[in-house]
């Protein structure tokens, strides 16, 4: 009689179990259940971002003739990564405080080509006198770029979809353009080039945070944000010219200048679960009145009296891609 009772009674316990199983997982999927917000955020992202080319103008060209040898957009950045954290801190139901960190690192283009048997100069102000170059001549551009950007922001949540965000943010942006000519022939030899240019961005910031759509039970949202601000910009700009077989020469200049920024970008989000999501999304980032290395060519002075920067030219960089992260809550 013992055996009888104890299987259909191990057969209500174990369907028990299920049923409080499943309605255990029905409530863990639902993501917008009422509970209290996270009291602090955090989401790391892997970025892959393009930067533009530079704008067309003639870097060098023959002598005479006047024919186009390097154009600043012949530099091409192609893709590369960087990293972007971002931290929130929850201060009450409606205030919260941000702090992010952007990078993109090493972004650089190559360029070798042939130098004109003949003559052949930079496009400075003046034009540079003739370089003359045998059979077998080349030269050789880098092109290289590095941003980092940090801000520190106050939000407030006016309702659960929209957030107003102010703060501070500081930006550097550091570039450097490098030339070398191989000469060969009867005097072999070679003569090198750089220009480097330094922006150091201080500013406020103003922005949103908007939550655009949220799946049933939340597990998907999508989001988006915009924010800008205007900066002003202490850049400097390098120039440093070694003649075969001579001394450095060159110089510096240095200016004040006021630049805008922008970024914007919208984020797809699933929550795995209450702590954990996975991100991905696509984003803009717009630099205007900054010192780039291949704007400066034109502003410095006649290298064989020293190539002295008479000026520093100021223009725009503007990066877009993808970010790839997590985010953590607690």
């Amino acid at each position: 009689m013992r055996t009888r009772l104890t299987v259909p009674f191990s057969v209500c316990l174990a369907a028990a179990l299920l049923c409080s199983g499943r309605a255990h997982a029905q409530a863990s999927l639902d993501f917008d259940d009422g509970r209290p917000q996270p009291t602090a955020t955090v989401q790391v992202d892997w970025l892959l971002m393009h930067r533009n080319r530079p704008i067309s103008q003639s870097l060098i060209r023959t002598q005479p003739g006047g024919v186009d040898i390097l154009n600043g957009d012949d530099f091409d950045f192609g893709m590369d990564s960087g990293i972007q954290v971002k931290a929130l801190y929850q201060l009450d139901a409606d205030w919260s405080a941000e702090f992010r960190y952007f990078g993109i690192y090493d972004t650089n283009s190559a360029l070798r080509f042939r130098l004109p048997v003949g003559g052949f100069g930079e496009q400075t102000n003046p034009p540079s006198g003739t370089f003359n170059a045998d059979a077998g001549s080349f030269g050789e551009y880098f092109y290289r770029s590095d941003l980092n950007s940090f801000d520190l922001n106050l939000r407030r949540a006016l309702d659960p979809s929209f957030t107003l965000v102010a703060g501070m943010r500081y930006i550097n942006l550091n570039e450097h353009l490098g030339g070398l000519y191989n000469y060969a022939g009867a005097a072999p030899g070679q003569e090198k080039l750089d220009w480097n240019t330094n922006n150091n961005l201080y500013g406020f910031q103003i922005g949103v945070d908007t939550k655009l759509w949220t799946s049933a039970g939340g597990r998907l949202q999508l989001d988006g944000f915009v924010r800008a601000g205007i900066y002003a910009n202490d850049a400097s700009s390098t120039f440093n010219f070694r003649f075969a077989g001579g001394a450095d020469s060159g110089g510096v200049d240095s200016q004040l200048h006021t630049s805008f920024v922008a970024d914007a970008g919208l984020n797809l989000t699933y929550n795995v679960t209450q702590s954990i999501s996975l991100r991905t999304g696509y984003q803009f980032l717009w630099l205007s009145g900054v010192a780039l290395a291949s704007e400066q060519v034109n502003t410095t002075g006649f290298i064989q009296a020293g190539g002295i920067p008479t000026n520093i030219n100021f223009g725009d960089a503007f990066y877009n891609g993808l970010n790839v992260g997590v985010e953590f809550r607690w």
